[in-house]
């Protein structure tokens, strides 16, 4: 991808060319479009959904994102520790699907972030295939917050 190696290149491609920003935006989006049968777009990603999130992309331009994505990613390749060594902050995971994990399991993905992380709370929704929830389920996503700290500060105060 061009945008990992040569972001400069990428991000005046990119401002030069709102169309070219369109593309790159529909094929971020490519997962969560979900065309029909007739090639229509959903309900929720309406032409005019998606020309809203191009412009919101434009305005401020994609120079600083890519900036700050090869940023991150020249230091991660200096500095390793990220993933050396356990975390004990509580994390939360909600999972939507049946996300299958390394080696097909679908406790795959608690496994990893229990190796990292402590994990305090899970909820998984098998039946609902949202590709991002953040966007397509954001109501499910705050009861989830809700849920989860909750019971984090009730242990908290418990001692």
């Amino acid at each position: 991808m061009v945008s990992s190696s040569r972001f400069q290149t990428a991000a005046y491609a990119l401002c030069d060319s709102p169309v070219g920003l369109l593309a790159h935006t529909l094929d971020v989006l490519r997962p969560c479009l979900a065309l029909g049968q007739s090639g229509a777009l959903s309900s929720l990603w309406t032409p005019a959904t998606l020309l809203n999130w191009t412009m919101m992309r434009w305005l401020p331009g994609p120079e600083a994102g890519l900036r700050w994505l090869q940023r991150a990613k020249m230091e991660i390749k200096g500095g390793q520790q990220l993933w050396q060594r356990y975390s004990n902050v509580p994390l939360g995971i909600s999972q939507f699907g049946r996300s299958r994990g390394a080696g097909g399991t679908e406790d795959a993905m608690l496994g990893w972030a229990e190796a990292w992380q402590r994990v305090t709370w899970m909820k998984r929704r098998e039946d609902d295939d949202a590709v991002r929830p953040e966007w397509e389920r954001p109501e499910e996503l705050v009861e989830d917050l809700k849920d989860s700290f909750g019971k984090a500060w009730a242990a908290r105060i418990k001692g």
